[in-house]
């Protein structure tokens, strides 16, 4: 065997190493930094530079000005408190006709951004009366979630109930007003 020969095996074996080489260990790291830079690329798209960020913010600032506004006012001129919400009671009361001997407010507590109101009643009135007045308020200006309701006949052979109900009112809180 000539050296040109030994040569040519040598270079043709080099040759053979390199491109075993570089399809087991360049090509799989090389894909796989492709595949990074291509993750990197679309989480460079969704993040926000501090001058689209701070216009955002002002955005949904006004965005959340707009909407407090409009819950204000759409309550039917019962306001986002207390006192609204036992004005809405009486009102709804009245309305169907029912009589209203007592509320007991209950515990208060925030809930996000929200004031979690939580009260009982005690009302006189028919069962179709009740239904009505229950239906006003849980689908009026201000939300209302009735959790419990008890009725007793007050006498035998009469339609008037003694109505016991507990229930939570949801207000904005006042920071949320501002």
């Amino acid at each position: 065997m000539t050296d040109i020969h030994k040569y040519q095996i040598g270079i043709t074996a080099i040759g053979a190493l390199f491109v075993y080489l570089l399809f087991t260990e360049v090509a799989g790291r090389w894909s796989e930094a492709y595949r990074s830079y291509g993750e990197i690329s679309a989480k460079e798209v969704s993040v926000l530079n501090p001058d689209d960020l701070a216009r955002r913010t002002m955005d949904l600032r006004a965005q959340k000005r707009i909407l407090t506004t409009r819950i204000a006012r759409s309550n039917e001129g019962f306001e986002q408190s207390q006192i609204g919400v036992v004005r809405l009671i009486q009102a709804r009361a009245k309305e169907k006709n029912m009589y209203l001997q007592m509320i007991t407010p209950m515990d208060t507590r925030p809930v996000g951004q929200m004031i979690e109101l939580g009260f009982t009643l005690e009302l006189l009135g028919s069962y179709h009366r009740l239904g009505s007045y229950l239906s006003s308020l849980e689908t009026g200006p201000i939300p209302i979630k009735i959790v419990k309701v008890e009725s007793l006949n007050q006498q035998p052979g009469s339609n008037i109930l003694t109505v016991s109900i507990q229930g939570k009112a949801f207000i904005l809180s006042k920071n949320v007003m501002q």
